[in-house]
């Protein structure tokens, strides 16, 4: 009796799980807003730069096959950057992964990306957003 009831809990267990839905896409959106009142430069180290005027936004958005991920698990939010120089109305600039200081809010990481999640069918779609204020102005003033 012991054996029946073992295989009829073992049956209503396997028929209780259901497949787990396969994801298609993943989609990786960075939002980085100007809330502050100075003009912003995203530079890169050899690339060009982003620039936002006061309340403006960048918005770039990242397409991941079936199986694929962005490489966050590092901690990093834009992957392959060491550092990234944010000048503000081309007089003040601070380096975010600077070797002799560090930032508040380091624009790299993306534990200062707070990210919403939205599945959508078989499609995951993660949004990131930072947005710059004026204290990471007056930051800058004194780096």
């Amino acid at each position: 009796m012991e054996k029946y009831c073992l295989i009829v809990f073992i049956f209503v267990l396997l028929i209780s799980c259901g497949k787990p839905s396969v994801i298609d896409n993943t989609f990786h959106t960075r939002i980085i807003q100007n809330d502050s009142e100075h003009l912003i430069k995203i530079k890169k180290i050899k690339s060009s730069a982003v620039v936002l005027s006061p309340n403006e936004t960048y918005i770039e958005t990242q397409s991941c096959e079936q199986g694929h991920t962005l490489p966050l698990t590092s901690g990093y939010l834009i992957p392959k950057i060491d550092s990234l120089i944010i000048i503000y109305d081309d007089t003040f600039a601070i380096t975010h992964g600077s070797s002799q200081y560090t930032v508040l809010r380091d624009l790299r990481k993306k534990d200062m990306f707070p990210y919403k999640t939205k599945r959508v069918d078989k499609t995951i779609e993660y949004t990131y957003t930072y947005t710059f204020t004026n204290s990471d102005f007056d930051e800058a003033k004194t780096k």
